[in-house]
């Protein structure tokens, strides 16, 4: 099982390939970089001690508990026995736990009723995908919700959930929506979640506390929501889970990551406010002072008052040690740490606002004025102030938050100042993040920390405000980032092109929560809350606990986004089987990244059978010299494995990297299958999709094109790549698969699982398959020929096994070459995998390949 989110900090290491770290500082094995209590980055995972609900053992989820019974499979009455031993959790509400919860016994009434309901479901759905299926009544569905509990209790290591095989079922499963009318059929209480309304113009702010992150009516309710609904549920004990454990660890040290201007302080800032988050949530529920004590402990250590323990010398103990300045405690100059830091304490001062004393609140005011709002004006002209994605979205977002907490209690004007210039300046900036189509404008991992900027400061705006301020409707297409976030996740994990980012702590993906509830649209909401990083105090806030159906009900499988940057499109077999395919390609532009991205137009991933066979290595290394400096041909950050062209799934042409910043064309087909209701697809022997794209501006004017398919029902990969060059070339895949050379094809056998990989065409050449290690040829042309803090990131999985290259050397001439990837399905021989069409790229259509 996967690791807690507050331990493994979701650091989103790729199955097979790893992520680099965020720089090459060790993590300690038994906790947080610089403290205690968690999971190791860089090196070998190390698994935390797992709590209470991590450690029980489920035969069978709710899901199928819900299930049997409906069908008949199982006996009602012995379900109940069975939920009466096995949960019991210390649910803490208030000062008294409760003992089953309300959620559990509304499972094992609705499973009666499943009887009823069940014995129906298999005359609703003829069609083998339910996609024909009828919506249920709304009392059928809020009876469905209430007996399936949660439909994953688990993940994987990158947070994909794992569904159980749990067959068709037009009710629960059906297409996403929120049963708005049935709160007496879900237990739900009937709350007042408006936010504020204002006559007059300009922004004017309530005076209703909590306001950060969501309204107060929000938090008057959650206890009622908490007992009604399985996730919220959940949640509430895992954020508890996690605030008893920033109790028992002392805030980080004070080690600056390649100094206050490299890496700065920002794990510990975002550390601080993930401790800071939690411990006030557990205090706003129970009002037990240890939690508060908790809260006034890190904001103390925060403002440089108290030492941390975790320290071993005087400058680690202490906050703000080794800036320059009296005020410059918070790290300035890398503002990221002082937008963090700043959230902890907008977030502490608000959400316990009511229990403060007079002089505990002047002294949390005072500091955040002192070290945060004081360097937050306009006119110190930062850098990112004229910058899309996520410096811009954090820092603006630490500012808009931190003059909404103290707005009336701001007697000196510099509150409404900063919230003026932040908010416009965010609105010029952070919503362009998301291009047209929805695609980050940096890397796929960096959208997490853009969009939590985001959605914190637009959620707060909205409670404070009564409405998003322009944070959503400046740019009509923002809301696409939820779909680009959902089509980037494979069955095993993101398509990591570009840059991997640093720890993410306070990063999470429950930005999709937000816009589900902001722009109605349940499937962003169903979707991320599975997710390993759902859990969190602000999705109490934001989830809407009416929202019902399966995510996946009629989402296409295949889905092109067409922004000239990136060009990439996605494709998989389903959404909910984690050992199905998922491909993802991508062409577009090496420049306009942010110094994110690396040389790897014509690059693709590729997952199945649980694994992932071709993928990314991620970041080099933050701290080396020049590595954010340019994307230019010349740029240094292409001496580095990873972000040159050697390092990606693409052909390089002669030994060298590829032509940088130019442009691409691509086209892109699908037969536009959707899944429906149910996690048991059935492929129709027509559905495929399919990508090209023209390459050759890459390629110093050799033409190059390359295209990718779906094949066989969508359980095999062509790749293939139309050549006429001048000098050698080579084909390249990284995977941290076990590679037996076979001539023509390969075998590929990675934790159990095998896949074969063909040449298809040309077939009467002497091209062959090769391998080679995931290495540069040397460090020479690396900054300081390698030496410390230039040091190469080691291409190593999570279990130190080295990353491969196969390859295919091809000489100067004209090719077509085809490549198969031909997972070994169960109950699939080499006989059942189709040899393809030899198909000119410019010819590629939806039926061109069939037989």
């Amino acid at each position: 099982m996967s690791t807690p989110y507050y331990q493994s900090a979701y650091q989103d290491s790729t199955p097979g390939l790893n992520n680099a770290p965020y720089s090459d500082d060790p993590m300690s094995n038994e906790g947080f970089k610089y403290a205690g209590g968690g999971a190791a980055f860089g090196g070998a995972q190390v698994a935390a001690p797992k709590p209470w609900y991590k450690k029980k053992k489920f035969l069978v989820s709710y899901v199928d508990l819900a299930l049997m019974a409906g069908a008949g499979a199982v006996d009602v009455a012995a379900l109940i026995p069975f939920f009466i031993l096995i949960f019991n959790p210390p649910m803490i509400l208030d000062s008294d736990p409760i003992g089953i919860p309300a959620v559990i016994a509304a499972i094992i009434i609705a499973c009666v009723v499943g009887g009823v309901v069940g014995s129906r479901n298999d005359d609703d759905n003829s069609n083998s995908n339910a996609n024909n299926a009828a919506q249920p009544s709304p009392s059928d569905a809020a009876q469905s919700k209430l007996s399936s509990g949660r439909f994953s209790t688990d993940t994987n290591d990158a947070g994909v959930p794992i569904y159980g095989n749990n067959g068709t079922n037009s009710k629960l499963f059906q297409a996403p929506t929120f049963l708005s009318d049935q709160d007496d059929e879900l237990n739900l209480p009937t709350c007042d979640e408006s936010p504020p309304s204002f006559d007059g113009d300009g922004i004017q702010v309530t005076t209703d506390r909590p306001r950060i992150g969501g309204v107060a009516g929000r938090w008057e309710c959650l206890k009622d929501m908490i007992d009604a609904d399985a996730y919220m549920s959940y949640w509430n004990q895992s954020i508890f889970d996690e605030a008893q454990h920033f109790l028992d660890t002392p805030a980080p040290a004070w080690i600056p990551d390649g100094g206050l201007t490299g890496s700065g302080v920002l794990d510990q800032a975002r550390e601080c406010q993930m401790a800071v988050k939690s411990l006030s949530y557990a205090y706003r529920m129970t009002k037990d002072d240890k939690y508060k004590d908790g809260v006034w402990d890190r904001l103390q250590v925060i403002g440089g008052v108290k030492e941390t323990p975790a320290g071993t010398d005087e400058d680690s103990k202490t906050y703000g040690s080794g800036t320059e300045g009296e005020t410059n405690n918070w790290n300035p100059k890398h503002f990221l740490d002082t937008a963090e830091f700043m959230n902890s304490f907008a977030i502490g001062y608000d959400w316990l606002y009511d229990s403060w004393s007079q002089d505990e609140k002047d002294w949390i005011r005072d500091t955040l004025v002192t070290y945060g709002l004081n360097h937050s004006q306009a006119e110190n002209n930062y850098w990112w102030r004229s910058e899309s994605g996520n410096w811009n979205c954090v820092c603006n977002g630490g500012m808009i938050n931190s003059a909404l907490s103290i707005w009336e209690d701001d007697t000196s004007g510099l509150a409404e100042q900063i919230l003026n210039e932040a908010l416009e300046n965010a609105k010029s900036n952070c919503v362009y993040g998301a291009r047209e189509d929805g695609t980050w404008t940096e890397t796929s991992d960096y959208w997490y920390f853009g969009t939590t900027g985001w959605s914190l400061a637009t959620s707060s705006l909205i409670a404070s405000t009564g409405n998003e301020q322009g944070m959503l409707t400046t740019n009509p297409n923002f809301y696409k980032t939820a779909d680009f976030h959902m089509y980037n996740f494979g069955n095993q994990a993101k398509f990591d092109y570009g840059d991997t980012g640093p720890n993410k702590y306070t990063a999470t993906a429950n930005a999709l929560v937000l816009l589900g509830r902001e722009t109605k649209t349940p499937e962003y909401m169903l979707y991320q809350r599975d997710r390993a990083d759902a859990t969190d105090a602000f999705n109490m806030l934001w989830y809407d606990p009416h929202v019902a159906g399966a995510w996946w009900n009629n989402m296409p499988l295949d889905r092109y986004f067409d922004d000239s940057h990136t060009q990439w499109a996605s494709f998989r077999s389903s959404w909910t089987d984690n050992k199905g395919l998922f491909a993802a390609i991508k062409a577009g532009n090496t420049s306009g990244h942010q110094t994110h991205g690396d040389l790897d137009v014509g690059d693709f991933v590729i997952d199945a059978l649980g694994q992932r066979w071709a993928g990314e290595l991620g970041a080099a290394n933050y701290l080396g010299e020049n590595y954010f400096n340019s994307e230019a041909q010349d740029a240094e950050r292409w001496q580095w494995y990873r972000k040159g062209t050697e390092g990606q799934n693409v052909l390089l042409y002669n030994n060298t990297n590829s032509n940088a910043g130019v442009a691409s064309d691509a086209a892109f087909g699908t037969s536009n299958t959707t899944q429906g209701a149910t996690m048991d697809i059935d492929i129709d022997d027509d559905s495929t999709g399919f990508y090209t794209s023209d390459i050759t501006s890459s390629y110093y004017g050799n033409s190059v094109k390359r295209g990718l398919r779906l094949l066989n029902k969508r359980r095999q990969i062509l790749l293939q790549d139309d050549i006429d060059t001048d000098a050698q070339m080579q084909w390249r895949i990284q995977t941290n698969a076990t590679i037996s050379l076979n001539g023509q094809s390969a075998d590929l056998e990675l934790n159990g699982e095998k896949m074969t990989v063909r040449i298809t065409n040309p077939s009467d050449t002497d091209l062959e398959f090769g391998q080679e290690k995931a290495e540069p040829d040397s460090s020479d042309e690396l900054p300081e020929n390698g030496e410390g803090e230039n040091a190469a990131i080691p291409n190593v999985d999570s279990h130190g096994n080295e990353t491969n290259v196969l390859t295919i050397d091809i000489p100067a001439g004209s090719y077509s070459l085809q490549i198969s990837f031909e997972p070994q399905w169960d109950g699939m021989s080499s006989d059942d995998f189709q040899t393809p069409k030899n198909v000119a790229i410019d010819d590629w259509s939806l039926r061109s390949h069939d037989a």
